[in-house]
């Protein structure tokens, strides 16, 4: 049974220390949000739509996946090259 001790004060560490991080960041966040701050800024312009309201093709995420794809092995070819 005394296997498992560092086991179970690792779980106990692994479980309180994101929570006490949290309780923290409460305490210490900003109070109540400015709702001015809270806009988009667009050049002193009011924005025409919202922005969530447009929905983009697939085909953009997928362009956009492959283009990281082959910029990383871009990256890992270049010093092999």
């Amino acid at each position: 049974m005394e296997h498992y001790v560092p086991i179970l004060v690792f779980s106990l560490i692994a479980i309180t220390v994101p929570i006490i991080l949290l309780l923290v960041a409460k305490l210490v966040r900003a109070g109540s949000p400015n709702p001015v701050k809270a806009e988009a800024y667009e050049c002193g312009v009011k924005a025409s739509t919202f922005a969530l309201d447009s929905r983009f093709s697939i085909r953009y995420y997928l362009i956009a996946v492959l283009f990281v794809v082959f910029d990383v092995e871009t990256i890992f070819l270049f010093p092999w090259a």
